[in-house]
């Protein structure tokens, strides 16, 4: 598989209207927020099928509890939304 150059989404540090974890930490602490804004109009199960990914790993990331994806499945992602 060949190595894509992608461009770098914007993070956000954290999101104080959004739930956190213990710590205090927001759990989107450096999460490319774009993805999760742009997923949520999407159908999941559809889009998982679509990029060969797990239904439940995609569900996890589109409502930002997966801390550190990999970066196949956020590669495979930004492709399917972005057309990279």
């Amino acid at each position: 598989m060949s190595s894509i150059n992608l461009p770098k989404l914007p993070t956000t540090k954290s999101l104080q209207d959004n739930s956190s974890h213990a710590g205090g930490k927001s759990i989107f602490s450096g999460y490319p927020t774009k993805i999760i804004e742009d997923l949520s109009d999407r159908n999941i199960k559809v889009v998982a099928e679509r990029i060969d990914v797990d239904y439940m790993t995609l569900l996890r990331i589109s409502k930002g509890k997966t801390k550190k994806p990999k970066q196949e499945i956020m590669e495979k992602l930004e492709a399917y939304l972005y057309g990279v």
